[in-house]
């Protein structure tokens, strides 16, 4: 399962900062969630099974994980490690949650024993104590959390496997002037506005692609300036613990 740290999916119009779960998580926010096997994973990046994706109002869902299934938690790492944040819609909101609170929450509802719990998530490493504490005060103690270090991207376009960012300076800036250059966003509300009758799943494969574009070329300038951990290392760079 995918868990978004937002309390209700349909507000969440900041897709482009985790792009391809890819494509999976595009189709669920948009409401489209039978399609994928329709879709040609060469031409895509698409998964090859589905994911179940909840927000923070169907937390209920969480009960019905299997033993062995992980849960992707996904939203931005907040990078004074405090916790994990999604804006809502257009206007500067956001659903933020102190990664202990969000233990608490999630381990009300899930099951004894799962795989583990994966934070899709800039700096997650820094929280998984705290999530862990959570987890524990609601009996749910004992599971493996995994984590980032620092800034993250998860897009098959920049490789197959999650790309750590080293801290090297400017890499921040230069991801600023990439959103500047290739305007992701608008170019997906460009679209929809020319495309009103569009149905969910239309929208959900525009946004895919638009995602897709832009990490190719995110990771063909970050490959470039040396702000990717090499390759080997990036496993490396996932921490593990056990709450």
């Amino acid at each position: 399962m995918i868990l978004l740290t937002i309390n209700d999916m349909s507000e969440c119009l900041d897709f482009i900062m985790w792009g391809n779960i890819e494509f999976a998580m595009q189709l669920e926010l948009y409401n489209a969630y039978q399609v994928r096997k329709a879709i040609a994973p060469a031409a895509t990046g698409a998964l090859a099974h589905s994911f179940t994706i909840l927000d923070m109002s169907t937390l209920s869902q969480l009960q019905s994980m299997a033993s062995g299934e992980t849960l992707y938690i996904v939203g931005h790492g907040i990078s004074d490690f405090s916790g994990i944040a999604i804006q809502r819609g257009t206007k500067p909101n956001w659903d933020v949650y102190t990664w202990s609170d969000l233990g608490k929450k999630i381990g009300r509802y899930l099951p004894a024993k799962i795989e583990a719990i994966h934070l899709l998530a800039c700096y997650g490493a820094h929280g998984l104590k705290e999530l862990g504490r959570g987890l524990s005060s609601s009996g749910k103690a004992g599971v493996k959390l995994r984590g980032y270090y620092g800034p993250a991207i998860n897009s098959s376009a920049t490789g197959p496997t999650s790309v750590i960012i080293d801290n090297k300076p400017g890499w921040s800036g230069e991801q600023d002037l990439l959103i500047g250059k290739y305007i992701p966003q608008s170019k997906l509300d460009s679209w929809r506005s020319s495309h009103s009758s569009a149905k969910a799943v239309d929208i959900a494969i525009e946004a895919a692609d638009v995602a897709w574009d832009f990490y190719y070329q995110y990771g063909v300038k970050f490959e470039s300036k040396g702000f990717f951990y090499a390759p080997s290392k990036r496993e490396s760079k996932i921490y593990e613990q056990t709450s």
